[in-house]
């Protein structure tokens, strides 16, 4: 069985505050003060939060949405995910005055252990850190091996906790990591027995999304579309159970299909890349240019600032424009063109320079040209 590191005592857990508000740290601090931790850092921006995570391993970490200056909170939280500076273990609780559909979605994949409304009250502050710290010593053993992708052990050390009386408020927590783990070991049919059993007990979101899904790995279409059906009519599954079909017909090759239920997913949630960059790939498939167009231009806004943010989304911005160009009306088609060649003026401004550039540029250049019917400059151009 795995080793299980020995998890830190509460007064030496290291703390970082992420606001651009003082407000916010005095509050915080005062209520981890209380809770008996004493090493607390403060960042008001993204790039203090990451000077301070490349050299100190934080046990808990407090982010808001709306850091000031250069990045924001789901911005920051990915990239400290992607460096690997937040792990499972890692508690991390999300700070916002902003309760959008949109966002929230967004946040919730990111997994956060808690997610604050602000303005903050002090003394309920104070009560959900001492719920929270207890809840993460708890789980601590539970969610390393989880992490760590040892999911026999995961499910081993959960359904010892099952049987803790003391642990009956954090039991839905623990069965979720269980049917997590089923899937991740491909024990669809025992999964689908879990989640079944869990309907008798719960009516939480991921307990019928995990069902669904369940029914989904085993090709059982007919049990998974009458669920699935209903769970479109929840606004607390809705979500979830867009990306799940999309999953699905994607690993069936159904492009068509699958793009049309990853356009849904998408107005659900704008801001993920990853929904963008599918949503991309699957227009191309289907041939929509317009869609493709859409696409590139939603991954170049949501990636700004971001680990996802580089001149190649620009480039593809471009490109699709000049794909999408020809199917449209004369005057369409004109605007559109003339606003790609701005947008290649601020890039090679920008860029011009880099040699991994210089010829994507250049070749974007004579596309343009030749869709002015300018073939005598293309060809002048290409030689």
């Amino acid at each position: 069985m795995i080793e299980i590191p020995d998890e830190k005592p509460w007064n030496e857990l290291n703390v970082l505050i992420i606001d651009g508000q003082a407000l916010v740290h005095t509050v915080v601090k005062a209520a981890l003060i209380d809770a008996g931790i004493k090493k607390i850092q403060s960042a008001h921006n993204a790039y203090t939060a990451l000077r301070l995570c490349s050299s100190t391993k934080f046990d808990m970490v407090l982010i808001a949405f709306d850091v000031k200056s250069d990045k924001d909170g789901f911005n920051l939280l990915e990239e400290m995910k992607f460096k690997g500076y937040i792990k499972k273990t890692t508690c991390v609780i999300f700070l916002s005055a902003d309760t959008s559909e949109g966002l929230v979605n967004c946040v919730v994949e990111m997994e956060p252990t808690d997610f604050w409304v602000k303005p903050l009250d002090q003394s309920k502050v104070e009560h959900r850190i001492q719920q929270l710290l207890m809840i993460e010593k708890k789980l601590y053993a539970l969610r390393y091996c989880f992490e760590k992708e040892e999911y026999a052990t995961a499910i081993y050390y959960a359904e010892r906790q099952l049987k803790d009386e003391t642990l009956v408020l954090y039991h839905p927590h623990i069965n979720r990591i269980i049917g997590r783990s089923l899937i991740n070991l491909r024990e669809y049919r025992e999964a689908q027995r879990f989640y079944e059993k869990l309907t008798e007990t719960y009516d939480y979101a991921w307990v019928h999304v995990g069902l669904a899904n369940s029914f989904l790995k085993q090709d059982m279409i007919t049990e998974a579309s009458d669920l699935t059906d209903a769970l479109l009519e929840r606004e607390d599954t809705k979500f979830a159970t867009y990306d799940l079909l999309a999953e699905y017909y994607i690993s069936k090759e159904n492009f068509q299909m699958g793009y049309q239920i990853i356009q849904e997913a998408t107005k659900l949630a704008p801001r993920s890349i990853e929904r963008n960059k599918n949503s991309w790939n699957l227009a191309r498939l289907n041939h929509d240019r317009l869609g493709q167009y859409a696409a590139t231009r939603n991954m170049l806004k949501h990636a700004k600032n971001s680990i996802h943010d580089t001149p190649l989304l620009q480039l593809n911005v471009i490109r699709s424009a000049i794909d999408l160009a020809p199917t449209l009306s004369y005057a369409e088609a004109n605007k559109l063109i003339a606003r790609t060649e701005r947008n290649i003026k601020e890039l090679k401004s920008d860029f011009g320079a880099a040699n991994e550039l210089g010829e994507q540029i250049n070749i974007i250049e004579i596309r343009i040209m030749n869709s002015r019917q300018n073939k005598r400059e293309a060809e002048k151009a290409l030689q």
